[in-house]
């Protein structure tokens, strides 16, 4: 089994979230794609419009998914 890691850019202000973000990036354990979801947030705000990032309050949200193998389908 392998999971793969989404990131969600939410506005705190409008209280919305754009669609998920699929990083086509793969993992064996949960731990790992988690350190990964924390490290991938932080780089996707960093490389936000800061002035943006204020005025709508944006945040990321991620999450870790199974991928189907082949085999499992």
């Amino acid at each position: 089994m392998k999971l793969v890691l989404a990131l969600i850019m939410c506005s705190a202000v409008n209280s919305t979230c754009l669609p998920p973000i699929d990083t086509k990036k793969e993992f064996d354990t949960w731990y790992d794609c988690s350190v990964a979801g924390y490290q991938e947030s932080l780089d996707l705000l960093q490389e936000s419009d800061s002035k943006k990032v204020n005025e709508y309050e944006l945040y990321v949200k991620f999450f870790c998914y199974d991928k189907l193998t082949e085999e499992e389908t």
